[in-house]
């Protein structure tokens, strides 16, 4: 009679150990890849026999060792060294808006290569700035902003401060520096009859050597030259680059002598006594006192005078004399014989238009004084 047999303890039944899976040397498995280390047992247990029946006995068994055996080799992989390079930040694509930008606040501007902090430091290269981070919050934002600010302060402070600078040098050249002075040499003089000459004109101008004709003023430097020279009736300047000014003088014409101790003088059409001659001159009309009064006085010369200048060169040439009585009636003595009578100073300018068309006809007396109504005898 047999005995019966005893079970064999849990304990004693030989289990599947991961240590026990041999592992070729020189290949390690990688995690996660039981499907190929079941591929590997299944070649190597098709050349024996009896192979695939012990396969179909264990089930999933080898699977299981595989496994434990493949995550004890991943186990035994050495960390990364420090050598190691580090990945870049990779951009969170699902992040992205419609519009294809990213919501990230620490973003990187896109460039043609990207190199990171450390490389950067590592091998002395320098990113470009299309690399380097924008800003890393609101606090840096608002710090770029303010320098862009201040910067493009500066520039306008700058660009206003250069403005400045060249126009005080561009007045300085054309008002104070000898550039545009005045040479007295360059000046040019026209109109004189003779009785001016250009040396008289820059004598009176020698005050003024020196300075920018531009700081000049052309009418105080007529009124100069009129008051200095009293056969000028009028001037006109205008200014002559670089140095020079050119003066245009109006002279007084002599059109009446009167008849003193000292010679006779010589006036113009307003009275100015222009010269003394020691002779009587010629082409002149004789200012004479009335019969019985021995001496004009000065406004009853200037009353001849005006009248007599009043006429034009081809009528004034037929007067030979001219006088006026105490209540200022002028009366001229034509060369032929006949009287004018003038009459007061008004109207001056029309009588002697009016004198003109009458001596046409021949008379013995001319009146203009009334020159609308104008009559002869």
């Amino acid at each position: 009679m047999r005995k019966p047999s005893r079970p064999r303890p849990v304990s004693q039944q030989p289990s599947h150990d991961a240590s026990e899976v041999p592992v070729r040397p020189g290949r390690v498995p990688a995690a996660g890849t039981a499907g190929t280390a079941d591929s590997a047992d299944s070649a190597a247990t098709a050349g024996r026999p009896g192979g695939a029946s012990r396969r179909r006995r264990t089930g999933t068994a080898p699977s299981a060792a595989s496994s434990r055996s493949t995550a004890s080799a991943a186990s035994s992989v050495e960390p990364p060294t420090a050598s190691t390079p580090e990945l870049p930040p990779r951009r969170d694509h699902d992040a992205l808006q419609p519009g294809g930008r990213a919501l990230t606040l620490f973003g990187r501007r896109s460039g043609r290569s990207a190199v990171t902090a450390d490389e950067g430091r590592g091998s002395g290269a320098v990113a470009s700035p299309a690399d380097r981070v924008v800003s890393t919050g609101l606090t840096d934002r608002l710090a770029e902003r303010r320098r862009a600010v201040r910067s493009l302060r500066l520039r306008r402070a700058g660009a206003a401060a250069g403005v400045v600078v060249l126009v005080a040098v561009l007045v300085w050249a054309l008002l104070f520096s000898p550039l545009l002075a005045l040479r007295t040499s360059a000046v040019t003089v026209k109109g004189s009859d003779g009785t001016v000459k250009a040396a008289q004109v820059r004598k009176v101008l020698e005050k003024d050597e020196g300075t920018s004709i531009l700081r000049l003023s052309t009418g105080d430097v007529e009124q100069e030259v009129t008051d200095a020279l009293v056969r000028v009736r009028s001037t006109k300047v205008s200014r002559d680059p670089l140095h020079g000014l050119t003066v245009t003088l109006t002279m007084r014409v002599p059109v009446a002598a009167q008849e003193t101790d000292a010679g006779w003088k010589v006036m113009d059409g307003d009275g100015v006594v222009l010269g003394t001659a020691q002779e009587q001159p010629s082409g002149v009309v004789v200012i004479a006192a009335p019969d019985g009064q021995t001496a004009l006085t000065g406004t009853q010369v200037k009353a001849v005078a005006k009248a007599v200048g009043s006429l034009d060169k081809t009528t004034r040439g037929k007067v030979a004399q001219g006088t006026a009585s105490s209540t200022g009636q002028v009366t001229l003595t034509l060369t032929s014989g006949a009287k004018v009578v003038w009459g007061d100073t008004s109207e001056s300018e029309l009588k002697a238009r009016v004198l003109a068309v009458l001596l046409k006809q021949g008379a013995q007396t001319y009146d203009v004084s009334s020159p609308r109504t104008p009559t002869t005898a």
